[in-house]
């Protein structure tokens, strides 16, 4: 099935990883941390335009990140 977040996020992943300013100096552990929330980053500010109460138009959030072990948004039906 494809997701169009999930090629934004593994683009914007394997951005980060290839690109040598990000691994000069850095061990891997910090490397992965920055490509993650980078990658991470990307995919958020995916906007779409949208209306909020009496204001005009705004860029609203196309994707959400959502933990599956977090009970008070998750569901048992969720996939």
């Amino acid at each position: 099935m494809h997701s169009k977040a999930a090629t934004i996020f593994s683009s914007a992943l394997a951005d980060v990883l290839a690109t040598d300013k990000y691994l000069e100096g850095n061990d891997g552990l910090t490397t992965v941390f920055k490509a993650f929330h980078g990658a991470k980053a990307a995919v958020l500010e995916q906007q779409t335009i949208g209306r909020a109460r009496g204001i005009g138009p705004i860029g609203m959030p196309v994707y959400a990140f959502i933990d599956p072990q977090d009970n008070r948004i998750t569901h048992r039906e969720c996939p």
